[in-house]
């Protein structure tokens, strides 16, 4: 199956710039990690036939459900950004409800994988 995303979740400014490079992002290229308090921003590359989104989450003092409540909310971006990177302006119900989860997915099981 084609899958036409990369998602990363960083939670440090050290884990994004290791994304970044892990992506093949010039140094000088590279983001800022976040913009002062924000709880969760996202960096769109793109290659080729790929979205490459790394979501760059600042979990402070937030509860689990919060978290989650965001991650969720990133998904939801991912998914527009995918959408139109593939030139799919009407999917199906299905399709859309498939890939959300699975952007989702990925994201609470890198968090949740970070709080063991």
């Amino acid at each position: 199956m084609y899958n036409p995303y990369h998602v990363a979740l960083c939670l440090n400014e050290k884990e994004f710039k290791r994304a970044c490079k892990d992506i093949n992002i010039a140094k000088k290229d590279i983001p800022e990690f976040s913009r002062g308090d924000d709880f969760a921003r996202i960096h769109f590359f793109e290659r080729d036939k790929y979205v490459l989104a790394i979501v760059c989450l600042n979990p402070g003092k937030h509860s689990d459900v919060e978290v989650h409540g965001i991650l969720v909310h990133e998904a939801v971006h991912i998914w527009q950004r995918v959408k139109i990177h593939i030139e799919e302006s009407e999917p199906s119900s299905e399709f859309e409800a498939y890939s959300l989860q699975n952007i989702a997915q990925i994201l609470f099981e890198a968090y949740d994988e970070r709080k063991k």
